[in-house]
């Protein structure tokens, strides 16, 4: 289900009750059966694939057709979703303890995440595993996708919309000016391409704005 207080609401119903409210139901119900409906669709195209491993490739074209974009990042991972293996006890002591983990990979690029729970994602081996055929199913999707990942680098890269609180221009990041960071390296858009007002440290002017626009790399 998209959510776990979704999940939790309907803790004692199957995904076949579920889905027998298929188009009559409001519409965070339906989210819900849309992505059973997507999870079958993908085990029935991959028969010759765990259904947990078939889950993940549908959560992952999922996310890169509304987000625009994958990720690729070394996750620790406390019960891998596809194989059920699974890490118990902790290590450290006092500020320093941690649950233990084994070597996983995350492909959902989020905010706020759960230390051990990869939004979209498995341990190593069963992404390993799962990667041919997770590139087979993204094969013309959209989509800003890392080399590691894919094989190959991006074709697609996604920029986020923004807005100018000085003159009003809307547009997207790759539009804008890039200024070098302070610290750490690398650039980060600075620049209005409409008045030439900058973002600093401690002002910004051009600001982020919902929804994103995904283009072709040269």
């Amino acid at each position: 289900m998209p959510d776990d207080a979704l999940k939790y609401h309907y803790r004692d119903v199957t995904d076949d009750d579920l889905l027998k409210l298929d188009g009559l139901c409001a519409p965070k119900t339906q989210a819900a059966i849309d992505e059973i409906k997507r999870h079958r669709a993908q085990a029935q195209a991959m028969p010759d694939i765990p259904t947990p491993m078939a889950v993940m490739i549908a959560d992952a074209v999922q996310e890169a057709k509304s987000a625009g974009l994958l990720i690729w990042q070394y996750a620790g991972v406390r019960s891998c979703p596809i194989c059920a293996k699974s890490c118990t006890g902790y290590s450290g002591r006092g500020r320093q303890r941690r649950a233990n983990t084994m070597a996983g990979i995350e492909l959902a690029d989020r905010f706020i995440r759960f230390e051990g729970r990869p939004a979209i994602g498995c341990c190593r081996s069963c992404m390993d595993a799962a990667l041919p055929r997770l590139r087979e199913a993204l094969a013309g999707v959209e989509a800003e996708l890392p080399e590691a990942l894919m094989g190959f680098p991006p074709k697609f890269k996604r920029y986020k919309n923004m807005k100018c609180s000085t003159c009003g221009w809307q547009g997207h990041e790759g539009q804008m000016k890039r200024s070098p960071c302070l610290m750490g390296g690398g650039t980060y858009p600075a620049t209005c391409p409409g008045c030439g007002a900058n973002n600093h440290l401690f002002s910004t002017v051009v600001n982020t704005i919902a929804g994103f626009i995904v283009l072709p790399q040269n």
